[in-house]
Parts: C-alpha cells; structure tokens; sequence
C-alpha cells in the first residue's frame, strides 16, 4: 500500500480526534457559578475604574503627542516625513 494513501486516510481521523479533545470543555471545576462572577469586590472595581482613568489618560496624552507631530511634518513647516527621512 502506498504511503501517500496511508497518510491521506489517517489524518482525517486524526483531526476529529483532536477536534474532540479541544471541544470536549476541559474546565472541571475552574469555572465559576454566574452568581460568583457578578459579584466583584468593590476594591476590585475600584482598581479596575483607576486602571481605566490611567489608561485614559495616557490615550490623551499619547493623542496629543501624534498630533504635535504630524503638525511638525505638515507643508506649512516646508517638510514632509520623505525630506526629514532624507537629511
């Protein structure tokens, strides 16, 4: 028997079984009821509500810094980001 036929035989079989193994939901016991899951400490919130002022923060800050530069490359300043590359 060739090879080739083997082989073309046997990888559809394998890919079911391991299709199977990833679907068959391996979360034994590390899944939490919906009632635990809803219910966040308010420490918890209240770091995740800084995390999310922080990051807001830093979106602005970051914003503003990519504006500044592409003013900095605008033709009003006689440069484009090819000349400055350039010289």
């Amino acid at each position: 028997m060739d090879w080739n036929i083997l082989l073309s035989l046997v990888c559809p079989l394998i890919m079911l079984f391991c299709m199977k193994g990833m679907f068959s939901g391996h979360n034994h016991g590390n899944v939490k009821d919906k009632t635990e899951q809803s219910q966040d400490s308010p420490q918890d919130l209240q770091s995740l509500q800084n995390k999310v002022a922080e990051l807001t923060e830093q979106n602005a800050y970051l914003l503003k810094e990519i504006q500044s530069i592409k003013e900095s490359f605008s033709p009003a300043n006689g440069m484009n980001a090819n000349n400055s590359l350039n010289n």
